[in-house]
Formats: structure tokens, sequence, C-alpha cells
């Protein structure tokens, strides 16, 4: 049977590992839920995405769909995972090795990648609000989203031809790669949450120097001014053709102050994805670095161990990233309630289009 994978594979690899045990199982049983979990969850934030014009007037938004994406890979890769579970023999097919380990790779890149522009973003909004939709348009996150992926796809492309596989060595990322690039790319995790923390802090202390300002400041009364969109469209204020009495006037500060602090609390709900992902990724990382620079060899069999109980953590926050949009982001929240109820509503139409034909049918007859 084996021999239909990979005709290196001998009996003695094969032997004792054929058949399946308690713990075997309930990994599959957990890892199913976790696909499943995954790849639903990142499907409905893409498909919003992609759907609602809602979700595409805040830049942000872009990085965070470009953050679906990846996870959705990292939940792919998943499926392999609990094909090797179920058949072991599979791990030694080096094919289907590399494409695992590649797109386990350039999915967790990417989302660094994604992570470290959505800290830019929040950066540019809370520094200059004023600016912001002028400095972040639509084309440059589009241009930033692909340089992310394909900075991601240069980097693991090379594992192809540069790598250590064997046929009597498992499919992991610890024992196929070359050491030093297993260490790049285990850092960059680890480098990306600094990086983002630094940043997040610095907008902690710029935005309570702002609001201190802000509310220090006496609100004075003055008419509306006229709006720039980030095309350069400018739209008049609603009080332009009114003269006398009736021309309102609006206490603009009060509205910039509350604009602010819509920013500052969708600040914070990406800051908690830096948080999962720290929690997630870097005891994997933090572990294979570890493993990967001492040379005691019953150190690396324990962390060997750790590595393989890190793991399914760092996939788990691929699942949990689509449950913080529907619960923190209002702008998804919003646009996957009405996906489900237009679907729900296409399905009752369908039904009583169903019902209609059929009774038509009887009645013809």
């Amino acid at each position: 049977m084996a021999a239909g994978f990979n005709s290196s594979v001998t009996r003695d690899q094969l032997s004792g590992v054929t058949g399946l045990n308690v713990i075997d199982i309930l990994c599959i049983v957990l890892n199913g839920i976790t696909m499943v979990i995954t790849l639903s969850g990142n499907f409905i934030v893409i498909v919003c995405a992609l759907k609602y014009e809602i979700l595409k007037v805040r830049p942000a938004n872009y990085f965070s769909f470009s953050l679906a994406v990846a996870d959705l890979g990292i939940g792919l890769s998943l499926a392999m995972e609990i094909a090797t579970l179920a058949r072991p023999e599979l791990l030694y097919v080096k094919n289907l090795c590399v494409f695992r380990i590649l797109l386990m790779l350039i999915s967790m890149l990417n989302s660094v990648f994604c992570l470290l522009c959505i800290v830019c973003d929040r950066v540019v909004c809370i520094y200059d609000p004023l600016h912001y939709h002028l400095i972040m348009t639509r084309k440059r996150c589009l241009a930033i989203t692909s340089v992310t992926w394909l900075t991601s796809l240069l980097q693991t492309i090379p594992a192809i031809f540069w790598n250590v596989f064997s046929p009597q060595r498992k499919c992991y990322a610890h024992d196929f790669l070359i050491r030093e690039h297993l260490l790049v790319i285990a850092f960059q995790p680890i480098l990306g949450v600094i990086v983002q923390a630094v940043c997040y802090g610095w907008i902690a202390t710029v935005a309570w120097q702002k609001i201190r300002d802000w509310k220090s400041t006496q609100f004075v009364e003055m008419p509306d001014l006229p709006v720039t969109d980030d095309q350069g469209k400018t739209t008049p204020p609603a009080n332009a053709g009114q003269t006398g009495d009736n021309k309102s006037k609006t206490t603009r500060p009060k509205r910039l102050f509350a604009a602010f602090e819509k920013e500052i609390h969708l600040t914070k709900n990406m800051c908690l994805l830096v948080g999962l992902f720290a929690v997630c990724w870097l005891p994997l990382c933090s572990i294979t670095i570890y493993d990967e620079m001492v040379t005691s060899q019953p150190t690396v069999v324990v962390h060997s161990n750790a590595k393989r109980l890190t793991l399914p953590l760092s996939v788990i926050n691929s699942a949990i990233n689509p449950c913080i949009y529907a619960w923190k982001l209002p702008e998804y929240r919003a646009a996957i309630f009405k996906l489900f109820r237009r679907s729900n509503r296409q399905r009752r139409l369908f039904q009583e289009n169903a019902v209609t034909e059929i009774n038509n049918s009887s009645e013809s007859t």
C-alpha cells in the first residue's frame, strides 16, 4: 500500500504507524472541528468583504481581508494535517510535504505582514486623522497587500529546491527546511510582534495626549465645512445653500472628537488581533529557534515534542480571528447579519417557488 505513495518508503517505517490509537482519533476530531470553524468563518469574512461596499470604505479592511485569506490557507493546510494523521504514510510523500509546508509558511508570513500593515494604518489614522483618507487610498492599500503576498512567496519558494527532505523523516517544518532558512522564517513573527507592540504603545501615548488636549479645549460653534474624500472629490456642507437664521451651526470639533474616539476603539480591537497572534504563534517560533540553536540531543528531543504540542495552538489563531471580526467590528458584524438574512430570504423564496411548481404540476395532472 505504501508503494503507491512513495517507492522509497520501507515497511519498517510504516510498522506501528498504520493503526490509529485513541490519541490519534482525538487529534483528528479536534483538528476537524478547528478546520471547520477556520474555513467557514474566514470564508464568510471573505464573501462579506467582496460583496458589501460598506467594508470597502475603510482602508484597514483591505488588510483584514488579506489576513482572512491567509487564515483560510492555514485551514487548508490543517486538512492535510488530518489526512496525515489518518494515513501516516502520507508524511513521507515529498510533493505533498512540499505543498503542505509552503502553504503553512506563506499563510503565516502573510499574517505577520498584514498585521504590520494594520498597525501602520492605525499609526497614520491616529497621528494625522484629517489627512488619513488622502494618505491611505484604495490603490495604495491594494498595492501594499500585493507586496505582502509577493514577499511571502519569495521567502518560501526557495524551499522547493533548498530543503533537507528525506523519506526517513516525517514532514514537519523543522525536519524539512534548511536550518538557516528555518531560523529566518521563525524570527519574523517575533520581530513583527515586537514592532507592533512598540507602535501600539506609541499610538496609545499619542491618543492619550490628543484626548487630553481636546477635552481641555472649549468647543465653539462653527458652521460645517466641505468634506474631501479619498478620491479628491469635495462634498459641500449640508447648510451650504442656507442663509440667515436658517443656517444651522454644528460643533465640528465635537464630531471630530467622536470620530477620533471611534478610531481608537477600532485600534483597540486590532491590538487584540496582535495579542492573540502573539499568544498562539510565539511559543512555536521561540521553541523552534531555541531548538535549532542548541546542540544537546536530549534537549532537542524534548523541544521537538513541545513543538508538536504548540502547533495546534498556532492553528487555533486562524479560527479565532473571524470570531473577533463578528464580535468586535461593527461593520463586519452588520455585513455578516445582512448576508445571513439575505440567504434565509432567498431560501424561503426558493421553497415557496418549489411548492408552487409542485402544486401547479399536480393540478395539471
